[in-house]
């Protein structure tokens, strides 16, 4: 592991963070000292498509299952409250209304009203006092409860699992490390006497390596509570989401240089750097997650973001960008117009977006997926105007290839269409690369012109061929003069001649295609063969023979 930098990173206090597994979203509050961070288009897009899924601007409802879902809700809040100014105010005036009203605290963080009575849940009480103080409220009156008294009465006492979060319930037990992080967070910010220990048993669940675990011990009788010890037994796989939430959760707190916080920081920022992919996504860890994925890129992306990593955070939202709905028409099927701003979850999810749109049965992976991916795209730079480079002239390509068309104007992140024949084709373009589009040429020789824009590029696409040779002497005397024309070739396509091998003459076609050659007749009498290759030498090329005497 990379020695750590003590407090390097904690003065760079976060605005937010998210989880896939459980939709756990908490957003710590940014510093004075904190350094202004635009918003980018890609961001706002994504931010104004939260704020249309709001059940009357108040909360998320899920139609598929008939249910109000307010931990979703806090994440939409959480999200939308990481950008600068007063964008949403009025919104999330509205929703921090919905969400500390007395029916939906006993809703969210208690099982009183179906069949679990006085049961308390952690996660949801840790959650939803992390929103009310990012709200700048008083988490200890929130409805006519007192979350911080629920959440410090839900911290266990006695060894060996001390200051470790439970949920309280008749159907067991589900708090994992990331509703540990939560509690030790809101605990903290509250000033609660069960701070340290809930802390304590939280910076316990980061192995050596740097990374946090997702799940807890099971075995709440076992003498080694921590990550390190859960390594053998399995129950301590790496999670880049859960690490990334712990990077927010902890700097939330404002942690002292130096300090064991500030120390887990560091490793775990260490950690998540080693484990972002050259094209800046990140997978979910072990299981189906384990797949470059919208939601832990995005919660990844905004972590670095927030910790001090602006290129690591700006090659994650490149990478989430590419999987947002820009708004580009042919390229995005019926997602557009309509659904600009969403984020899908993976390549999948949104190539299935383009055929059937945003539906019933997914529009709730969609949303977890925006919410935790939309605060990421703010470290996106302001998008260019972007057009194709044509400044080459036509470009010769095999025909039933892909190709890749250099563009200019494109900022990084920024998503691009091209139609043309095979297409239309998307890209978006990565952090420390060019932009370029990659199209597949259809099969058969032609032009093929590609527009994006207001500009267009023409490709001439050669297939196979068995060229037509035809020398105009069956004999040449040494030294003397041969004439070789070739016909059925594509306009300015470029010919090589070879006679017994070795080059004799190169030039280009005239615009119908014909090509004439003529060589002076060198070496050995007897047979001689003239091998002609036109820009392919592997697929297009036609020989002819003749006497030398």
């Amino acid at each position: 592991m990379t020695p750590s930098r003590p407090g390097c990173r904690a003065a760079a206090l976060t605005v937010g963070l998210g989880l896939v597994a459980g939709s756990l979203l908490v957003a710590p509050a940014a510093p004075a000292s904190a350094a202004p961070q635009n918003d980018s288009a890609a961001a706002v897009a994504g931010g104004d498509w939260l704020v249309g899924q709001l059940d009357g601007g108040r909360a998320v409802y899920n139609d598929q299952f008939d249910f109000d879902d307010y931990g979703l809700t806090v994440d939409f809040g959480l999200a939308l409250d990481s950008f600068d100014g007063a964008r949403y105010d009025a919104t999330l005036g509205d929703v921090t209304d919905e969400l500390t009203s007395p029916r939906t605290v006993a809703a969210y963080t208690s099982g009183d009203g179906f069949g679990d009575p006085g049961s308390r849940y952690a996660g949801a009480t840790a959650k939803l006092a992390s929103f009310v103080q990012q709200r700048g409220g008083d988490a200890s009156a929130v409805g006519g409860v007192d979350l911080v008294a629920e959440l410090s009465g839900l911290i266990a006492d006695d060894a060996p699992i001390e200051g470790r979060v439970e949920d309280r319930s008749t159907f067991g037990d589900s708090a994992n490390a990331v509703s540990q992080g939560f509690a030790a967070r809101a605990l903290t910010v509250a000033g609660d006497a069960e701070a340290g220990s809930a802390m304590d048993f939280f910076l316990d669940q980061q192995c050596d390596a740097g990374f946090f675990r997702t799940f807890l011990t099971e075995d709440k009788t076992a003498t080694d509570q921590t990550c390190q010890g859960g390594v053998a037994d399995g129950d301590s796989a790496a999670a880049p989401d859960a690490t990334a939430l712990a990077v927010l959760n902890i700097l939330a707190t404002t942690p002292a240089a130096g300090s064991p916080e500030a120390v887990a920081v560091d490793d775990a920022v260490d950690w998540l750097l080693a484990a972002q992919a050259a094209d800046g996504s990140f997978t979910g860890g072990d299981g189906p997650t384990d797949v470059p994925n919208a939601n832990s890129t995005g919660v990844a992306g905004w972590a670095l973001a927030e910790a001090g990593e602006p290129g690591a955070a700006t090659a994650a939202a490149a990478w989430v960008a590419g999987r947002q709905v820009a708004g580009l028409g042919p390229c995005e099927g019926v997602l557009t117009p309509g659904q600009e701003g969403a984020v899908a979850y993976d390549d999948a999810a949104f190539a299935a977006g383009t055929d059937a749109g945003i539906v019933a049965d997914t529009r709730d992976q969609w949303r977890r997926t925006s919410a935790q991916a939309v605060p990421a795209l703010r470290s996106l730079p302001a998008p260019g105007t972007p057009s194709l480079d044509a400044s080459s002239g036509v470009r010769f390509v095999r025909a039933g290839s892909t190709v890749s068309l250099p563009t200019s104007g494109v900022a990084v992140g920024q998503k691009t269409c091209v139609t043309g024949p095979g297409g239309p084709f998307s890209s978006a373009r990565p952090a420390g690369s060019e932009a370029t589009v990659a199209v597949n040429v259809p099969r058969g020789t032609a032009l093929r012109q590609y527009t994006l824009g207001q500009s267009s590029v023409t490709v001439s696409a050669l297939a196979a061929k068995r060229l037509d040779v035809r020398r105009s002497r069956a004999a040449v005397a040494r030294g003397a003069t041969q004439t070789v024309t070739v016909r059925d070739l594509a306009a300015r396509e470029k010919v090589t001649v070879r006679l017994r091998g070795r080059v004799v003459d190169t030039g280009v076609a005239t615009r119908d295609g014909f090509f004439r050659s003529r060589f002076v007749v060198r070496g050995a009498t007897g047979p001689a063969q003239v091998r002609v290759t036109g820009r392919f030498a592997d697929i297009r090329s036609g020989s002819t023979t003749f006497r030398v005497r």
